[in-house]
């Protein structure tokens, strides 16, 4: 993402490795966006920002092409994304249960298979500490979460060449999501 955790999470490890990163979101640029990839452009960093809705497995596959192309071969994801909606699991419809749970985990799917022919080195999956405690009024939230921990287990155990790592998160005060 351009913004929230994992906005500052990929803006750290590039510093500390000087890595090319590719920031990707379903939010156009806005100024925090811009404000990310300008303190890129301050420290002497790389980084581009694309727009691509990571539930549209088209939409992934051109982004990888895209960024194979402009910036080289990928090594290391940080999948980040997340949609938390508030409210009762008996107040959710099945459509909106899928809607909510699809950026995380559809969207680590999506980010797998576009890369099946070139397994990066690290994928990094952000989860929530909701998917493992619950949360009140948070059940598609946590569901996500904990379905992408199980996921991302069983990736590991089939792609040989990747290191797979899971960060459980709580709430970063001023950061977001």
């Amino acid at each position: 993402g351009g913004q929230g955790i994992t906005a500052e999470c990929a803006f750290e490890i590039a510093k500390q490795i000087n890595a090319k990163m590719v920031l990707v979101g379903r939010t156009p640029v806005n100024d925090s966006i811009q404000n990310t990839l300008n303190r890129y452009q301050e420290n002497g960093l790389i980084a581009h920002y694309y727009h691509c809705d990571i539930t549209d497995f088209d939409q992934v596959s051109k982004l990888i092409k895209t960024t194979n192309r402009e910036l080289g071969t990928i090594t290391g994801v940080i999948h980040g994304a997340g949609l938390v909606r508030s409210r009762r699991a008996e107040q959710v419809t099945s459509e909106q249960f899928i809607s909510e749970i699809s950026p995380k985990l559809i969207g680590a799917m999506n980010i797998v298979k576009a890369l099946e022919d070139q397994p990066p080195k690290l994928f990094v999956g952000f989860t929530s500490i909701t998917g493992v405690t619950g949360m009140s009024g948070n059940s598609s939230y946590g569901f996500a979460n904990e379905a992408l921990q199980l996921f991302l287990r069983r990736y590991e155990k089939q792609q040989s060449k990747t290191k797979v790592q899971s960060i459980a998160f709580s709430i970063w005060d001023s950061i977001g999501m």
